[in-house]
């Protein structure tokens, strides 16, 4: 911690207002957030995360080289019959 301030202090000057430990930590968290790899990134969230994050034109987007069979993996029976009837009206 006491190495990665004095660089901090050495690349910027002398700072006039007191950085705190809250501050300290909240750098330090943005500078090593992007020095992690997507893949670093991705595989300590859930699902249920990552999904939530995504916009509905994403999911989509994602969803669109899936075989039909896929996509329809998990729906019920009748709530694909339910989007076939509204589709053929």
């Amino acid at each position: 911690v006491m190495n990665d301030l004095f660089k901090q202090y050495k690349l910027e000057g002398i700072v006039a207002m007191p950085y705190t430990m809250e501050d300290y930590q909240k750098d330090f968290k943005e500078r090593f957030i992007k020095s992690l790899s997507p893949e670093d990134i991705v595989k300590n969230l859930s699902n249920e995360d990552i999904l939530k994050n995504l916009s509905k034109e994403n999911i989509r987007h994602l969803l669109k080289d899936l075989e039909p069979e896929e996509r329809l993996q998990g729906l019920k029976p009748e709530e694909i019959e339910d989007y076939l009837k509204k589709m053929k009206k």
